[in-house]
This record gives structure tokens, sequence and C-alpha cells, in this order.
């Protein structure tokens, strides 16, 4: 039986965050990892809130995913902007994806995590004032974090997604130029505060079954790199063996060996899913939508919940792609105990694109 294989997104370092703002635009929209983000339709912002609603921080960007779609063939990158030439007005679609970074939510092990798109028809006067940097004057937004704003300074037009990024912004230079009319540059120590580190993402095919496990074979590239190429390759493969079967008890002194028989269905699919993650560890990201909404996500292991119905249009949620655990080793303290902790995110999508937030996410842990 012939698989079906996935559009795979991996992390790519970033040498000049200006440059990488200065060159969006509609036909060369980003996917990436942290940040702030980057809207599709800058003058027309969600009115979805981005506030945690358990500790009330705001959340931090985790993936904005941009795929060119044509009939769903693929281009490059992950803030995932999906054109869509199926659904008249979802011809440009860039999903967000959202998670809280709060130690009280990361310790409680409940991740708070939102998902939301925009989108717009071929032919929309937004398309061409696309946002090209975090802190480019995006109306509505909050001057920190480029998130929807509810709140603003009593003395001046700076606007604020919380009171927490309000008083951030304060102590890190704002207190100075209050009331000035010339911008501030927003402090760099603030940024890392605010946001996960930003990463470009780029797509490539999903090896077939039997491949063996892919290193960089660039002909300039030089030892240290592939060096260093192989090394995050191992630390990827050990994020996802970190949590191996536990060995039966030990009784007596000699440990029992289990049968193959005693093997469950969710062992089986753990296999499974390490077999098909070790053709190219490093990647984050497997997106698999189809225009059927026939694709199924790589599970770890049994998942009894439903896929829930939209709340818009009725029609059961699709597959559109999931976050693999190499991503935890990208973001800080991402492999400590108080760090975010996953095995996948999968999140599935109205097929119609009907609402701003019609998503379903649910995680699964390695256990």
């Amino acid at each position: 039986m012939n698989e079906t294989l996935a559009q795979l997104g991996f992390a790519e370092e970033i040498s000049s965050v200006e440059e990488f703002a200065d060159d969006v635009s509609l036909l060369n929209f980003p996917s990436k990892i942290g940040g702030f983000p980057f809207w599709l339709i800058p003058d027309c912002l969600p009115s979805v809130s981005l506030i945690c609603s358990a500790c009330s921080d705001p959340l931090f960007l985790l993936l904005q995913v941009g795929i060119s779609v044509s009939s769903f063939i693929f281009s490059k990158i992950l803030q995932l902007y999906t054109p869509d030439d199926l659904i008249e007005d979802s011809y440009h679609r860039c999903v967000y994806l959202f998670i809280c970074n709060s130690l009280q939510c990361r310790s409680s092990k409940e991740l708070r995590i939102k998902a939301l798109h925009q989108k717009s028809p071929k032919i929309d006067p937004f398309t061409s004032t696309t946002s090209k940097n975090p802190h480019s004057k995006t109306p509505n937004a909050c001057v920190v974090c480029n998130s929807p704003a509810s709140k603003h300074c009593a003395k001046c037009i700076s606007r604020y997604c919380s009171r927490s990024h309000q008083v951030l912004h304060w102590s890190h230079g704002h207190k100075a130029s209050c009331g000035s009319e010339s911008d501030q540059p927003i402090d760099p120590l603030l940024t890392s505060l605010c946001s996960f580190p930003l990463f470009e993402i780029v797509i490539d095919d999903e090896p077939v079954a039997d491949n063996e496990l892919h290193y960089p074979s660039n002909d300039d590239e030089s030892i240290d790199s592939l060096q260093t190429d192989k090394q995050k390759i191992e630390q990827a493969l050990k994020m996802l063996n970190k949590q191996e079967k536990i060995l039966p008890e030990e009784v007596d002194g000699t440990f029992e060996p289990e049968s193959d028989d005693d093997e469950s269905p969710s062992d089986e699919l753990f296999d499974i899913f390490q077999k098909r993650v070790s053709r190219d560890p490093l990647q984050v990201l497997r997106y698999a939508r189809t225009a059927e909404g026939d694709s199924k996500p790589l599970v770890i292991s049994v998942d009894s919940d439903e896929v829930e119905k939209c709340q818009g249009c009725g029609e059961s949620y699709v597959f559109e792609f999931q976050v693999m655990p190499h991503m935890l080793n990208l973001l800080p303290d991402g492999d400590k105990k108080d760090g975010l902790d996953f095995g996948t995110l999968l999140v599935f999508s109205c097929k119609k694109n009907c609402r701003d937030d019609g998503f379903q996410i649910k995680r699964q842990d390695f256990s």
C-alpha cells in the first residue's frame, strides 16, 4: 500500500532580522517560528483575544505558517501562508499558532494554545499593505508584540495588548520617549522577553520509506557545518527518544520480558511515529491538508477524541498540519523540566475556512 507523504517544515536561522522583514511581500509572505506576527491584512486584525485565559499573560507566537498553494501545491515557509484557490474568499491565507509561555501555565502542563487565520480574496485592497516589520505602525496593534491591542497609553498613541506589555514597554524606553513625535526602536531585551527566537521555516518533500537519514550534502559546506548538522540531528533523535518504553518492573532481581503479543495499539503507533520521523528528524512541521480534506496526522498514540464540528458552518474539521517534537529544541528551556513540553500538536481547521478561529488543536504526549 502506498503511503501518503507530507510536506515537511525545517527551521533555518535568519542572519538579519531586518532584511528578513524588509523582504516580506504578498508574493513572498513568510512562514516562521517565533518573533512577532506579520499580518496578512494589517488594517483588519483578528478580533480574537490573544491573552491567556488562565494566567492573563499575552500569548507568544509559536508558528506563523506560510505555504503557497495552487490546488495544494506547496512552496516554502511557516507563519502558515496558505493561499487556497479552491475557496473564493481564501485565495490569500495565513495561519497563526499562539501558545502561553508563562511559568504558571508551563508548570501546570496544560498548554494554552490558540490558532487563527487571516484570509482575503485574490483581488483585495488590503493585499498591497501587507505588514512587513512588526514595529511598522500596524494599526490597532500592540507596539511591543504586534498583536491586536485594546489598551493605549494615556499620554500618547502607543497601543498595547495588555497591561503587562504596557508596563514592560514603559521600563524599556517608553518612559523617556512618551509624548515625542519620533518613534523609538523596541529594546532587543524587551523583544526577547516577549517572543520566542525567530527562525524561518522552509518546506521540503518527505522522504520515501527506507531512505537513510538525510545529512545535508551541499558540496560547498564545510566539515564543521556538516558536523553541526549531525549534532542537530542527534539532538532531535534524543528528543524523539526521550520517552523510551519503561522496562517492566524488576521481580526478584530479574526482569520479566514482554512478548510481542503484549504490545498495545499505542505502542505500535509510537513505533510507527518514531520510524517515520527518523527519516528527517529535524522536521518541526508536517503539513498535509488536501483539497478533499481526507489527510491524516501522524499520531503518537490512540486518539479517542472526536474531531469537532465548525461552529460557523457545521462541517467537521479536517486535519491541516502538526507541530513536531524537534520544535522544543529551538525554544528556550524546551529541554528542561519546567519548559514547554508536548509530543506533537495536531491542528485541524474548517474545510471552508469560514471562521478566523475555526480550529481544533489536539495535544499528544509521549507516555
